[in-house]
C-alpha cells in the first residue's frame, strides 16, 4: 500500500493495486488535478478511469448538488462520478 502526503497538509493520497482514496481540502480544485491526470494516463495506458466507480464523498461545506453541478459544468470528463454521503474503499 502507498500512502503519500503532498507538501502541503492539504491532500493525502492512499492507494493498493488499482484502488485509490484521495482527503483534501481543496475538492473543486482537486478533481480539475484528477480530471487532467486521467487524460495523460489515458492517453499514455490506454486505460481510462470508470467515473461509475468513483465516488466523491464531500466532507466540507459543499453540497452535493454543488458538487455534481460544478462536474458537470467544469470537468465533464469526470460526468459519471458518484456524489454520495459514503461508499466503500476496496483498497485495504
Amino acid at each position: 500500500m502507498l500512502c503519500l502526503r503532498l507538501p502541503t497538509p492539504m491532500h493525502i493520497v492512499s492507494a493498493f493495486a488499482d484502488d485509490m482514496g484521495l482527503v483534501t481540502r481543496r475538492l473543486f480544485d482537486c478533481l480539475a488535478v484528477i480530471a487532467e491526470l486521467a487524460a495523460v494516463l489515458g492517453a499514455a495506458t490506454a486505460m481510462k478511469l470508470n467515473p461509475k466507480k468513483s465516488i466523491v464523498i464531500p466532507l466540507g461545506h459543499q453540497t452535493h448538488f454543488s458538487i455534481k453541478r460544478h462536474i458537470l459544468e467544469s470537468l465533464p470528463s469526470l460526468g459519471g462520478f458518484l456524489v454520495a454521503s459514503f461508499g466503500k474503499y476496496l483498497g485495504y
